[in-house]
């Protein structure tokens, strides 16, 4: 299974420490992709559930042993991961009977609450916040508001995996190398056919446009895209190991400062230079649009060094638009309701 995660050799170690807070089946993966290679110094795992978090470090320990990693894996506190290199929140809350998605929100917006006041203050001004736990878009533009980092450090995992299987769709259909497909789905991530949208006016193959671009490709590849991943859910719960795949390659372009693209497919770079693939999509913060969408970006150290500007055609424009105007309205609702202030309700 591990060379799923590095089909090549990784980089050399860093003395980088990561914390993972959430142990449940997404973010103990996340620690499975994260040993391999040794690449990290320690790996900190947080969980209001001390007993599920300290089995799972002794179940990782075990693993990393087996693998000849080097990386020591501890249980850890809030505090503990306000001191670490990388913090990915994976916490969230499964939706109870007859509970509506926007009670499910509210529930999950107050975990992140209190995991980011149990954080605070950061012990590093580099720490890089990274969102996994869903809505991504909502939950890292609160983040974002919730904490005192810059908008460069706050990113959210976004569409970096719908990006990865339009890309595998479009390889399949095609019977071509998905690494030679640059193609991208931009905007919000969610449980919606119509959330992120492939940005097929700008997607190339074997260095051409791809062909037949128009508003009926963009909602073929999105329907086909958001079934997968339905389906995926539908039988296993989430597409676990595919999350934790491309939180690994994120974490690794911004602790070895890469200032490039984040690859597909392939070892990352050891150092910053351009790659045929491009810059994936990362949720980070857009000022024009007042809120946390995912577009292209370069990572580094502090985070996100640039985000790629695509010219988009008028109608991914206002998809877009629309998408950012549902996450800033989604967010004004919590915080005037005080969802993420005040004291929590016990």
């Amino acid at each position: 299974m591990s060379a799923f995660f590095h089909p090549q050799p990784p980089p050399s170690p860093t003395t980088a420490r990561i914390a993972i807070v959430g142990t449940g089946s997404v973010g103990s993966t996340i620690a499975y992709a994260l040993l391999h290679g040794s690449q990290y110094s320690d790996l900190l795992l947080v969980d209001v559930n001390s007993s599920k978090r300290d089995a799972q470090v002794r179940d990782l320990s075990d693993a990393a042993c087996a693998e000849g990693s080097s990386t020591r894996m501890r249980c850890a506190t809030l505090r503990d991961a306000a001191g670490c290199d990388v913090v990915v929140i994976a916490a969230g809350v499964k939706r109870r009977r007859a509970e509506t998605r926007v009670q499910q929100l509210e529930r999950t917006t107050a975990i992140l609450r209190h995991i980011i006041d149990g954080m605070k203050p950061f012990l590093l001004p580099s720490t890089i916040l990274l969102i996994v736990s869903n809505p991504v878009d909502v939950l890292t533009t609160l983040a974002l508001k919730l904490t005192s980092l810059p908008s460069s450090q706050v990113l959210g995992l976004g569409t970096y995996l719908d990006t990865v299987r339009l890309r595998r769709i479009i390889a399949e259909e095609l019977k071509i190398s998905p690494q030679t497909i640059h193609a991208d789905v931009l905007g919000t991530n969610n449980d919606s056919p119509q959330a992120g949208s492939p940005a097929c006016s700008t997607a190339v193959i074997c260095g051409l446009p791809l062909p037949e671009s128009n508003a009926t490709t963009d909602a073929d590849l999105a329907a086909r895209s958001w079934k997968e991943c339905h389906l995926i859910a539908t039988v296993k719960g989430a597409p676990i190991i595919s999350v934790a795949s491309s939180v690994a390659r994120i974490i690794s372009a911004i602790i070895y400062d890469n200032k490039a693209p984040v690859p597909l497919f392939g070892r990352m770079p050891d150092h910053a230079t351009a790659l045929p693939l491009g810059p994936m999509p990362i949720n980070h913060f857009q000022e024009k649009l007042g809120c946390c969408v995912s577009l292209p970006a370069l990572l580094g150290r502090q985070g996100v060094v640039r985000t790629v500007q695509v010219k988009l055609e008028e109608r991914e424009e206002k998809k877009l638009a629309r998408a950012a105007v549902s996450v800033r309205e989604t967010v004004e609702r919590l915080m005037g309701e005080g969802t993420i202030g005040g004291k929590e309700e016990e």
